[in-house]
């Protein structure tokens, strides 16, 4: 009877052990859960706070929504990797086919002696070159997608149909997989 009650015993001590380490592991994947949780808030309020800078005026303050994109991409790749390529893409897009254009073209002014500048302008069907925000999200995208063809080996597809991008120093810029259907590239 000694040895059934403490067979008994055991056996309960053993119930009641494995009740705890569940109830344990459980109370750890709530914990996990709720942190993810919070970080994916955390970080959807700073990518949407991101997209809100790039659509500001100031070109100071696009400029720094453009390298928060950047900062997200990189630092959850996986996660907003995409997202951030297509906003960029589409950032460049909008921005450069605005009427406000900053390089929109203008008429030169008669009667001095030409500049480089302006035979380069005239050669770029009198466009200027992009502006700093539109070169900052270029510069980014071709980061991005020269970093995750060094990893993956695949080229990341950039949209930028139709952006208007004369003058652009492409030669800086890691463009493999970009479509550039309709882009004004003149003197690029």
């Amino acid at each position: 009877i000694r040895n059934i009650l403490l067979a008994a015993a055991g056996l309960a001590g053993a119930v009641f052990g494995l009740f705890q380490l569940y109830n344990s592991a459980r109370r750890t994947r709530s914990g996990a859960l709720q942190a993810n949780t919070a970080l994916e808030a955390e970080r959807n309020e700073r990518f949407v706070k991101a997209a809100d800078l790039l659509s500001k005026e100031d070109a100071t303050v696009r400029m720094a929504g453009v390298f928060a994109m950047k900062r997200l991409a990189e630092e959850d790749g996986a996660k907003y990797f995409d997202t951030v390529i297509n906003v960029l893409s589409g950032f460049v897009r909008e921005r450069t086919n605005r009427p406000d254009y900053e390089s929109r073209p203008t008429s030169p002014p008669a009667g001095y002696p030409r500049t480089q500048e302006e035979e380069d302008r005239d050669k770029a069907g009198g466009w200027d070159r992009p502006s700093e925000p539109v070169k900052a999200a270029v510069s980014t995208l071709s980061l991005l997608c020269k970093d995750e063809y060094k990893r993956s080996g695949t080229a990341t597809y950039v949209d930028l149909r139709g952006a208007q991008l004369p003058r652009l120093e492409a030669y800086k810029f890691f463009m493999q997989g970009w479509n550039f259907y309709f882009a004004n590239l003149q003197v690029a």
